[in-house]
C-alpha cells in the first residue's frame, strides 16, 4: 500500500473515532510490518491534530465548557485542571499553543524589560 493511501486511511479511522472491524482486519492481515508502522504513525499524528486540550486551573463551567466547544466544532476538546497556570488557561492545538494566564503575561512583560535594558 503506498503513502497516500496509507494517510487516507488513518486520516478517514481519526475522523470516525473508531476503529472498525474492516478495518482491523484489513490493517492486520493486508499490511506489511512497515506498512503497518507507517499507518500507526500517521494516525497518531491525524489523532493529535483533530484534538484540542484546553488547561485551566479549575473545572471549567458550563458556559466556559461551551464557548469553547464552539471554536473547536470538528475536533474533541479535553479539558484538564493545572493549577500551576493560575487565572488564564492554556489551549493545545496539533502543534500550536496558546497561554493566556497572568503568569505567563507577567513573563512576557519581564522579558521585554529585560531587552530593552
Amino acid at each position: 500500500m503506498n503513502k497516500a493511501s496509507l494517510k487516507i486511511l488513518a486520516g478517514l479511522t481519526a475522523r470516525s473515532r473508531e476503529v472498525g472491524r474492516e478495518v482491523r482486519s484489513h490493517v492486520l492481515k493486508k499490511l506489511s510490518r512497515q506498512d503497518l508502522k507507517k499507518f500507526l504513525y500517521f494516525l497518531r499524528e491525524e489523532l493529535r491534530y483533530n484534538k484540542v486540550t484546553v488547561k485551566l486551573a479549575q473545572a471549567p463551567k458550563k458556559d466556559i465548557e461551551a464557548m469553547f466547544l464552539s471554536h473547536f466544532p470538528s475536533k474533541d476538546v479535553d479539558f484538564a485542571k493545572e493549577a500551576s497556570i493560575g487565572a488564564g488557561y492554556e489551549i493545545t492545538d496539533g502543534d500550536d499553543v496558546i497561554r493566556m494566564s497572568v503568569r505567563s503575561i507577567i513573563e512576557r512583560t519581564i522579558g521585554r524589560i529585560k531587552q530593552d535594558l
